[in-house]
């Protein structure tokens, strides 16, 4: 069970979860899940793997459902057509994720380990102006996630955004500290607006890297090569 967060909006967590939709495209066992409770995004621009929403947020009182958070957990576990499961939190739902650890979250987590359920957890970070607030989330959301080999930490560097050199050391300062791997990505490398251009039309759309046009599929198979994180 794979899970992509972040609290601060407009870091890429959503192109993140698109990356990884198209790198396991193919598995039929792989369950796509938008936990977005704002928009609606990760559900449009994986459209061709009609990915699944479940909203964990109350609306009355903007907390999450821990009961919906439950249920999510339990039918995952029982599934017999799902072995993993991608999901793409949105920014209050990521923010109310750490409020669930806190409290008795982290046992859930725990009974899930006990059930044979490995878990990765993706913190996207950007650089810039984002770096602080993006980074800050990262280190305690991994500061208050159990400890255990059965839990993967990984902070999501991308590279879309420009990063300082004091920005690059405070990140590997995080990940020593929290035991935790960083993972470089970049939908596109270098400075090449049409294709650049044209991967956001193919998000927009909900459409695959398949529909790319041929040497933008080159790009994008560098992208995806580049990302070793396995679901």
């Amino acid at each position: 069970m794979t899970f992509i967060l972040q609290s601060k909006g407009g870091v890429g967590k959503s192109a993140f979860a698109y990356l990884l939709a198209n790198k396991n495209k193919e598995r039929k066992d792989l369950k796509i899940v938008d936990m977005d409770n704002e928009t609606n995004t990760a559900s449009d621009q994986i459209k061709f793997l009609k990915p699944a929403k479940h909203n964990l947020i109350n609306a009355g009182t903007k907390n999450i459902d821990r009961s919906a958070f439950d249920n999510f957990f339990e039918d995952f576990i029982y599934s017999e057509k799902y072995s993993s499961a991608l999901c793409d939190l949105g920014a209050t739902t990521s923010e109310q994720f750490l409020v669930f650890l806190k409290e008795d979250g982290d046992e859930i987590i725990k009974a899930l380990i006990k059930m044979d359920c490995e878990i990765q957890v993706c913190c996207v970070v950007a650089g810039s102006n984002a770096f602080p607030a993006s980074a800050e989330y990262c280190r305690e959301l991994f500061k208050i996630l159990p400890q255990d080999d059965k839990i993967s930490k990984f902070i999501v560097k991308n590279n879309y955004f420009e990063f300082t050199e004091e920005q690059v050391a405070a990140l590997e300062n995080v990940a020593q500290k929290t035991n935790s791997k960083i993972q470089d990505f970049n939908i596109v490398s270098g400075n090449v607006p049409g294709v650049v251009k044209e991967i956001h039309g193919l998000m927009e759309a909900g459409k695959s890297f398949d529909d790319a046009k041929t040497f933008t599929k080159i790009r994008l198979k560098e992208a995806l090569n580049n990302v070793s994180i396995q679901i």
